[in-house]
């Protein structure tokens, strides 16, 4: 797994999606070329699969919503995120994601700070699923300890 250069990927996409709403093509492809080179140096396919698991799972969201609530950026940054992380920690963080992205706005509109309708950027939250995944991989394998 190469989740360094995957962290460094989203970390740079969610700074961009937390400042102008959008997740450019340019840093998708940047961070997907990074992670799968890294993955084919290791002669591993392991980043392939993840990439396609996580890119296919939100894909499917995304239709099946019909586009709204969750953006194509976010859809293809899952990709990469799916490509660092493998098959079983890319959608496990994407999960987290979407945990604290719904607890984070549902508390603001709680406060009255957000509107039911307002746009949320998910940049910021698929940097911070990933980072408790990471987090969590570390504590489970001792190298916090």
């Amino acid at each position: 797994m190469h989740c360094g250069l995957t962290i460094g990927a989203v970390s740079v996409a969610a700074i961009v999606d937390a400042r102008s709403g959008y997740i450019f093509d340019s840093l998708v492809a940047a961070g997907m070329l990074a992670t799968l080179a890294a993955d084919a140096l290791e002669g591993s396919l392991r980043g392939l699969s993840g990439g396609a698991l996580t890119f296919l799972l939100l894909l499917s969201l995304w239709i099946f919503t019909g586009g709204r609530g969750l953006g194509f950026g976010d859809v293809k940054l899952a990709a990469v995120i799916g490509a660092g992380f493998g098959p079983i920690d890319g959608p496990a963080a994407i999960g987290v994601a979407f945990v604290l992205g719904a607890g984070v706005s549902l508390t603001m509109v709680a406060a009255g700070r957000l509107d039911r309708k307002d746009p949320v950027q998910f940049g910021p939250y698929l940097l911070a699923g990933s980072l408790c995944d990471l987090a969590y991989q570390r504590l489970t394998t001792g190298v916090f300890a």
